[in-house]
């Protein structure tokens, strides 16, 4: 969830973006109160969604303050004070976070694993405090990437069997953000299909790099070719799961913010479905080209 789960900004009204970026900040906030300075660096408009979306559902009027920015202590911005869903949202990206430098610590060359370790060590204490307060999360986040992991190292399987992982593990983080079971449900399904649309961008992004170093793909472990994938093979597929997650949203109570949710599901993940494809397109050709 680290780049792909964003808005397409120049489609949100005016007074949608102002409130987009205060919960940017209202989240970037809030990772410091809960975990320190450090915490923050890491944050993307990502969780700025599971943040949204958990403000939507909440019986509770989130407040608009503003707050001293922690990159630029002596600005203060608008942010959004949203009580229990910025808790939830902030640790969340904390521990994502710290699951993925662990993924990095073992498959990136060796100037990326001791990045990946050095900021490992920083966050310790910080991952700690969010183990303690989410402790039924943290180990779901644990279940879940050691069972890709297995599957990434095992047998060959079919690319839902890898994307699975990914999807089951959003749906246990998403489920939360409410307590009426019809709700949690949906939010299950939402999650469950952004899980397998990031995962699936994901390999497609870093397809060409891995073919080039050997790495493990899923993508190619499932039988799909670079050219074939740059040739648009992959697109059905993130549209099908970018649409099934936006059908879920609309099944929800949501009381508010919704514009910015709708926009983030049904154009921002295409924008970045379109991104990625063109990228590919373009690398393979410049590639083919003779020199």
């Amino acid at each position: 969830m680290f780049g792909y789960v964003t808005a397409l900004q120049p489609e949100l009204r005016v007074r949608e973006l102002h409130t987009y970026k205060a919960i940017y900040c209202g989240l970037c906030r809030r990772l410091k109160l809960d975990y320190g300075l450090r915490s923050t660096l890491a944050l993307s408009y990502d969780f700025v969604f599971l943040a949204a979306l958990g403000l939507s559902l909440s019986e509770e009027e989130p407040l608009l303050g503003r707050g001293s920015c922690p990159a630029l202590p002596l600005r203060r911005k608008a942010c959004i004070e949203g009580g229990e869903p910025l808790h939830y949202a902030a640790a969340m990206q904390l521990l994502l976070g710290a699951a993925k430098l662990e993924d990095d610590a073992e498959d990136e060359p060796a100037a990326g694993r001791a990045a990946a370790r050095a900021a490992l060590s920083a966050l310790h204490r910080a991952r700690e405090q969010a183990t303690r307060r989410y402790p039924e999360q943290a180990g779901a986040i644990l279940r879940h990437t050691a069972a890709l992991r297995a599957a990434e190292r095992g047998p060959a399987c079919s690319l839902d069997g890898y994307a699975h992982h990914s999807g089951a593990l959003l749906a246990d983080l998403a489920a939360p953000l409410s307590q009426e079971p019809a709700t949690r449900r949906i939010l299950m399904e939402l999650g469950y299909q952004l899980g397998r649309f990031i995962y699936l961008i994901d390999a497609l992004d870093d397809l060409l790099e891995d073919a080039r170093c050997g790495r493990f793909n899923p993508l190619q472990a499932a039988g799909y070719t670079v050219e074939r994938c740059a040739q648009g093979e992959v697109s059905p597929l993130l549209s099908d799961a970018a649409q099934a997650a936006a059908r879920a949203l609309q099944l929800l109570p949501a009381r508010r913010y919704l514009g910015i949710l709708e926009n983030i599901l049904q154009h921002g993940l295409r924008q970045q479905a379109l991104r990625v494809e063109c990228a590919l397109r373009e690398r393979t050709i410049k590639e083919e080209s003779p020199t």
